[in-house]
């Protein structure tokens, strides 16, 4: 704006002191432009995979047939990678978030995308990072459907990197529980001792607990029987009948090595 150009202001920084432009004690030094993203268009179709005469998208590397989008040069402003393909939502009315599939031309914003998207490749794709683009937190890009992964991985060399996260080795942390746990003092100074490849381990430190099989208030070594009644209702052994002097029959937790334990 010239107005705010000629008295040295604009809309993000404000306006300079008085002060200090009045007495010459503070510098204004001219706010310096940004460079253009410099990258180089794919020579192919983003719409049907052919080269030939093809029409480069000033915003990213995507280049399209001017029969495939539609569109005569004139009238082209950018390819369909800039826009939801449902709602025509751009990034900023989609709350700042465009999800761009690699392979085919489409496009979705959060509330169009599909509720699974089949793989997601964040704000950069090597093949495009060749061509020297550079991707930003306004832009995702994805593979939409099995069959634009299989287009990425036979056209565009994708690889799809596979690993099995493995679980961290056990540690030892009983130092700073229980009666005898170290203050903090002596716990920095442990991981100081530790740090400097001095740290011996202390006899002292409560060892590691053990698992040696069910504990607990659930589990008894009790051995139960049936009661009389209960007993006669099932025909099974049980407990003999008060004053009866008549012996229980052998049941399985009279066998040797019986524990309780279920």
């Amino acid at each position: 704006v010239p107005v705010l150009a000629l008295n040295d202001y604009d809309l993000l920084s404000g306006e300079p002191s008085a002060w200090g432009r009045e007495t010459k004690k503070v510098a204004v030094v001219p706010m310096k432009k940004k460079k253009a993203n410099q990258f180089t268009n794919q020579d192919f179709c983003q719409f049907c995979g052919d080269g030939g005469t093809l029409i480069e998208c000033p915003r990213c590397p995507v280049s399209v047939h001017a029969s495939c989008c539609g569109l005569d040069v004139d009238d082209f402003q950018c390819c369909t990678h800039h826009n939801c393909v449902l709602c025509s939502k751009n990034a900023q009315g989609a709350g700042g978030l465009i999800y761009r599939c690699q392979s085919c031309p489409n496009a979705y914003c959060p509330d169009c995308l599909p509720s699974e998207p089949y793989r997601h490749l964040g704000m950069n794709v090597p093949r495009f990072e060749k061509l020297g683009f550079t991707g930003n937190d306004r832009y995702f890009y994805i593979h939409c459907s099995k069959q634009c992964e299989d287009v990425a991985i036979a056209e565009f060399g994708y690889k799809l990197i596979e690993f099995k996260p493995t679980c961290p080795d056990s540690i030892n942390v009983t130092y700073a529980f229980g009666k005898d746990a170290l203050d903090v003092k002596d716990i920095a100074k442990m991981f100081k001792e530790k740090a400097a490849g001095v740290w011996q381990e202390k006899k002292d430190l409560p060892p590691l607990p053990s698992v040696a099989g069910p504990t607990g208030s659930r589990v008894s070594r009790r051995k139960r029987s049936l009661t009389p009644k209960a007993s006669a209702a099932t025909g099974l052994p049980g407990m003999a009948a008060f004053g009866s002097s008549a012996p229980l029959p052998p049941t399985a937790s009279d066998a040797p090595g019986y524990t309780g334990y279920i």
